[in-house]
Order: structure tokens, then C-alpha cells, then sequence
């Protein structure tokens, strides 16, 4: 699963790395909590063939949809069943694109009764694409474009946060998912699980887990705070019972 992700490279620094256009006026600041329903950067390519930057809804809505707000959620397609789904097969046979990022968040177990939040990235620090899959709906003279996060079954170390983990594409790959090509075996056999060798994990601040909190100290090492020794607790006085007193005693005769 792919459910938040963090981006603080520019937007020119990415259209520098992933040789990619940027429109006019698309300037977007860093997302350090970036999550399903927010707007994000992807990468597709243009009517000449060119790779642009656009500005899409985290959460594919598909053309058919009747309404923009849909009972499922769409913003993660898992690559094993991804031809299968009425919502994503059309897409991911015309419409793929790449997903930007510095890296993204998984939970691991639980740790007196919270979830320990960690963040994924490059070991080299260096922004890398998701497989992602787009649409565009439109209602009423109201235009949305909107994107899902392509998932595939996680490497080894990573089963520990999900069963699934978004596709991280290889860069001499990135033109073979983008380009259309033959759309009915679309380039799948690309969805597989990233060497885990080559990604850092770290602990972070639990405070990413509110979609509210959106800052740079959300990528900071956290470490537990120590445990404050709690204050001894006053020893209870045992009570002491009088002595029985015996009803015949002091009767001599």
C-alpha cells in the first residue's frame, strides 16, 4: 500500500532530473505529508510524446463515474488484478504516468498502543518515480484529472509494514511505462518489488499519522522519549486488629 508520500524537491529540480516540461505558473511548495485526495505532481507524456508535469487529485475517478466522489477508494491499483478492474483497466492500458517523490510512509507494529511510523527513501537521497495510471471525468462543464499509485507484493524486508508497496520504477524504465505502445499487454511485467538494498528506512515523528501536520521535522530521526520513573507509591499501613477478647475470661467462677 501507498497512502502518504513526501516531495520537497522543486518543481524545477524535478523537471531538470526527469527531463519533463513544466506548464506556466505550476510552482506547488513541498508536500511533506502528502496523502490520498491532495494534489500531487505526476509526470505523462503530451500529445507530441513529450513528458510534462501536471498537477493531478491523489484518487482516480474514472471517465464513466457519475459523481467525483466515489463509496472506494481508487488511490492505490494493484498491478496483479490492476486489467481486471473496471475503474483502472483503461487507464492503465492508455494512460500511465509517473508519480514524483522523495520518498513515502509505512506503519509497522504497534509500540504502547500507537503504530511506529517510518519513511522510505533512496539511500543516495535522490527523487525517484512511482508507476502511476491517470483520468480525466468530466460533469457538467467540470474538468478533474486525477491519478492512482500502482502497488505491487512487497521485497522481503518491507512485509513487515504491508503486504503491498508502490511500484518504484528502474529510471531506464520510466519511457516504457509511459509510452502506450501495444495496449493490450501493457508493460506490467515492470511491476515488481524494489531491491530494498538500495532504500533507507528511518523512524519518524509519530505526528505524521495527522494529515493536518504538514512540515520539514516530520522527517526528522525520532527516537522514543525515556519513560519518566513514576514516583514510588506510599506504603499502606497495615491495620492491625485489637486482640480477641475471650467473653469467659475474667469469669472464675
Amino acid at each position: 500500500m501507498c497512502g502518504r508520500i513526501h516531495r520537497f524537491t522543486d518543481v524545477g529540480d524535478i523537471a531538470r532530473i526527469f527531463a519533463a516540461d513544466v506548464p506556466e505558473g505550476l510552482n506547488p511548495g513541498p508536500d511533506y505529508n502528502g496523502s490520498p485526495y491532495s494534489w500531487q505532481l505526476i509526470i505523462r507524456l503530451d500529445k507530441d510524446g513529450k513528458r510534462e508535469i501536471a498537477n493531478m487529485r491523489w484518487g482516480l475517478v474514472p471517465r464513466e463515474a457519475l459523481s467525483d466522489q466515489l463509496p472506494y477508494p481508487t488511490f492505490n491499483a494493484k498491478s496483479d488484478t490492476i486489467l481486471e478492474k473496471r475503474s483502472f483497466e483503461e487507464s492503465a492500458r492508455h494512460r500511465r504516468c509517473l508519480v514524483p517523490v522523495d520518498g513515502y510512509y509505512e506503519w509497522d507494529k504497534y509500540v504502547k498502543g500507537k503504530k511506529v511510523a517510518y519513511a522510505l527513501s533512496m539511500k543516495d537521497k535522490s527523487p525517484f518515480c512511482l508507476a502511476g495510471i491517470w483520468s480525466w471525468w468530466m460533469r457538467d462543464g467540470k474538468v478533474l484529472e486525477t491519478f492512482a499509485v500502482v502497488t505491487c507484493e512487497p521485497n522481503p524486508e518491507f512485509e513487515k509494514f504491508h503486504p503491498r508497496m508502490p511500484v518504484i520504477l528502474h529510471p531506464e524504465d520510466y519511457d516504457r511505462w509511459l509510452q502506450v505502445g501495444d495496449t493490450e499487454y501493457p508493460p506490467l511485467d515492470l511491476c515488481k518489488p524494489f531491491p530494498a538494498e538500495r532504500m533507507h528506512v528511518w523512524r519518524v515523528n509519530p505526528e505524521v499519522g495527522d494529515i493536518k501536520k504538514n512540515h520539514r521535522g516530520l522527517l526528522d530521526p525520532y527516537v522514543e522519549p525515556p519513560q519518566e520513573p513514576e514516583p514510588p507509591r506510599p506504603e499502606k499501613k497495615r491495620k492491625t486488629k485489637p486482640p480477641a477478647v475471650n467473653p469467659d475470661q475474667g469469669l472464675l467462677f
